[in-house]
């Protein structure tokens, strides 16, 4: 029984194998004896398996920069980034002010502590006036070893009116043991709590409209009206823009001091604080000043050559005695986007005319019926 079982089971075998054959299979070969080698190291005390050096594309690294392309650190000319400068402008006839921007670098902590942290010279970005987008190039120093290097930028105020610094401003250098020796893998810039490669500034302006009106029976027209308007900056701040300045009417003028302006207040080195302008305007005319930094105060009165009356009959006799309204005595701020400040000079007379209301109709009645009796009596004498 034992030895049919046997060739029942070796039949089978054979059969399996031959079938395999036919499908196409191989016979699998039997595995080769493993060799125990002997390290002389326990198992628990084995060495760690090697570990491949970290690159610039470590997805741990904060770089928020293409660091595919970053150079390797210790360069002699330093490695350049790009950030980018931006303006937020509010207005309609607001232009960012020609300027140039300067940001220094203040050296903070590293991980790990006690690395000595490479300082970052001063860099700037120019703008002409109007631009409101520009690239900067961050030049990094030499980095000594591999490590998180945190800095903080402060953007240096030039106290231009209108405008708004970026603030609260991070930079960190991540160097990093590349393949071929030290890696700047990461750069990454945050303003406030969020990454970010754009410096956000803003600038604000308006314009401002100064006009005249004439009103009463005794008003003229045409007088040119004397106003002074005058414009100041906000505290510790300078205007540094073109100030536009559009007229209307044929007769009206601006000066500073003496000379005219017609088109412009032009900038001035250092900017200017304050602005003294005289205006001549009659019925109807104004001047429009345009590209005013938001916050800049001003003041439109008209000048005390004309007598100003609470009631313009007081003195009807008197040419120059107007009522006034709509003067800005106090320095005021230029916050809305438009302003008008229009002065109106009202002159009245009561007309004694000595015909009453209700008479006039026959006065009119009988100056008709002397005019056709005249008519009349002047053609019969011509018949005779």
């Amino acid at each position: 029984m034992k030895k049919f079982l046997a060739i029942l089971l070796a039949m089978t075998l054979i059969l399996a194998n031959v079938a395999f054959a036919l499908a196409g299979g191989d016979v699998p070969a039997e595995p080769a004896p493993v060799t125990p080698v002997d390290t002389g190291t326990p198992a628990s005390n084995a060495a760690p398996a090697a570990t491949t050096p970290a690159t610039a594309q470590d997805p741990s690294v904060d770089t928020g920069y293409d660091a595919d392309t970053a150079p390797k650190a210790g360069l002699a000319n330093g490695v350049t980034v790009e950030i980018n400068k931006h303006f937020n402008v509010t207005g309609a006839t607001a232009q960012v002010p020609a300027q140039t921007i300067t940001f220094k670098a203040t050296a903070g902590t590293t991980q790990p502590t006690g690395l000595a942290i490479p300082a970052i010279a001063d860099f700037s970005v120019s703008f002409t006036e109007g631009q409101t987008s520009k690239a900067v190039n961050l030049v990094l120093p030499a980095y000594p070893d591999a490590g998180i290097y945190n800095y903080t930028l402060e953007e240096v105020n030039t106290n231009i009116a209108g405008q708004k610094y970026a603030s609260d401003l991070t930079l960190k250098v991540t160097v990093i043991n590349g393949e071929e020796g030290l890696v700047i893998a990461g750069v990454a810039l945050r303003q406030g709590d969020v990454k970010t490669d754009t410096l956000e500034n803003d600038y604000a302006a308006h314009d401002l409209t100064v006009g005249k009106t004439v009103e009463g029976n005794m008003g003229k027209k045409d007088k040119l009206f004397p106003i002074t308007v005058i414009l100041t900056a906000p505290d510790d701040d300078k205007v540094f823009g073109t100030v536009g300045v559009t007229i209307t009417g044929n007769t009206a003028t601006v000066k500073e001091g003496e000379t005219p302006i017609t088109t412009q207040i032009a900038p001035v080195d250092g900017g200017w604080t304050t602005k003294t302008l005289k205006l001549q305007l009659a019925d109807g005319q104004n001047v429009k000043f345009d590209n005013l930094p938001e916050g800049v105060t001003y003041t439109v009165v008209e000048d005390p050559a004309i007598i100003h009356l609470t009631d313009a009959t007081l003195q009807p006799e008197n040419p120059e005695a107007y009522k006034v309204d709509g003067q800005v005595e106090s320095a005021t701020a230029l916050t809305a986007d438009a302003t008008t400040v229009t002065i109106t000079n009202t002159k009245t007379m009561e007309v004694d005319t000595g015909i009453t209301v209700e008479s006039l109709p026959y006065m009119l009645i009988l100056a008709i019926a002397l005019v056709g009796a005249a008519m009349l009596i002047a053609r019969r004498r011509e018949e005779y």
